[in-house]
């Protein structure tokens, strides 16, 4: 069961090529038709050429089918299997199974999904072209000269007919399901590759925070939806002597000292707080919706506890220093960052581990 679930994924999977598979259960699906039209031949009077003929599909199909299952030039085989699938075998067993009198028109019907499913672009356009001309031909030497056509008995008839139209709708029926389930998986994929994409374009790599770009268009939205309220706070965070710490322990360890900062602020980060990596060792959060003073406490908090759980060499503490300043009327967006940078230098050249405002 193991391999045969192997087998299944190698070559079904809907990671693999759509054309392939589709040329593969087209394949499996005619040489279950054929072998179903060889038994069937065999209790029905028929010359020996309908006995014969699905035998010789059966084998010819298997043989395209193998190779199928082992070769790269996927388009190449599926236009060679559809042809000789619609334009050769099926044509040649309508003639004879006795034409209408048999159920062979539904599996001429069957062979335009296989071309439109299993084929793009001029080489679907061939074989469309070839096929409908070929229905065409068929229904004008079956009408006009009948006589080529061997006579079945009603009841062989109406059974051949029955059989042929419940395997023709399955086998449509199941190549729709297919398409579905493949359109599902696409759309899936699309959607994951695009958040993917919005993440990656939105994101710093290393802390998973917000970047600079982003940052700057959300900053924009929450100067014009809570500017006017009093009520919005940026705060700029840069961590002390970070180049110093590099340069002793090594980047990893200052990569790791970035992590631990960024959890610190994704700690914060409830209740619309948002914080983002501005570059290098600072950082930003923006606080919407509080008083100054409760926005000074989540700062000093953040403060807090960086000193508190970021240690390095004999528990000394990695600080931070901040500059902060409360959204006032009519300040633009370079204005408010300008100031709460000039804050945070404040800070840090007023002895760092500090707040400026």
């Amino acid at each position: 069961m193991k391999g045969l679930k192997d087998f299944i994924v190698r070559h079904f999977s809907f990671e693999r090529s759509l054309t392939r598979r589709v040329n593969l259960i087209m394949l499996i699906s005619a040489i279950a038709g054929n072998i179903v039209g060889a038994f069937e031949s065999l209790f029905i009077d028929l010359p020996i050429f309908a006995k014969i003929l699905p035998i010789a599909a059966v084998v010819i199909l298997i043989i395209l089918l193998i190779i199928g299952f082992n070769t790269k030039k996927t388009r190449v085989l599926n236009f060679i299997s559809i042809f000789i699938t619609t334009s050769v075998i099926f044509p040649l067993m309508f003639f004879a199974n006795g034409g209408f009198q048999s159920g062979m028109p539904f599996y001429l019907l069957v062979s335009s999904v296989f071309i439109v499913v299993g084929l793009k672009g001029i080489p679907r356009l061939i074989l469309f072209v070839i096929d409908l001309t070929e229905i065409v031909l068929l229904c004008s030497i079956y009408f006009n000269h009948s006589e080529l056509f061997p006579v079945i008995d009603p009841g062989v008839q109406a059974f051949d007919i029955s059989s042929s139209l419940v395997f023709s709708f399955l086998i449509m029926f199941f190549f729709a399901f297919f398409v579905k389930k493949q359109h599902e998986y696409d759309s899936k994929k699309i959607k994951e590759f695009s958040e993917l994409y919005k993440k990656q374009a939105n994101t710093d790599e290393l802390t998973g925070l917000y970047n600079r770009r982003y940052f700057k268009e959300f900053l924009k939205i929450a100067i014009s939806t809570f500017g006017d309220t009093g009520k919005l706070h940026l705060a700029m965070f840069d961590i002390d002597d970070f180049k110093i710490i590099n340069d002793k322990f090594g980047h990893l360890y200052g990569d790791e000292v970035l992590k631990k900062f960024s959890n610190i602020l994704v700690d914060e980060s409830f209740d619309s707080i948002f914080a983002c990596r501005y570059g290098g060792e600072e950082f930003l959060i923006l606080i919407p919706k509080r008083t100054a003073e409760e926005a000074l406490e989540v700062v000093e908090r953040i403060l807090q506890k960086t000193r508190d759980t970021i240690k390095y060499e004999e528990n000394h503490s990695v600080t931070v220093s901040a500059g902060f300043i409360t959204y006032s009327k009519d300040m633009s967006y370079e204005k408010l960052l300008q100031t709460v940078d000039a804050n945070l230098y404040k800070a840090k050249f007023s002895g760092k581990n500090k707040v400026a405002w």
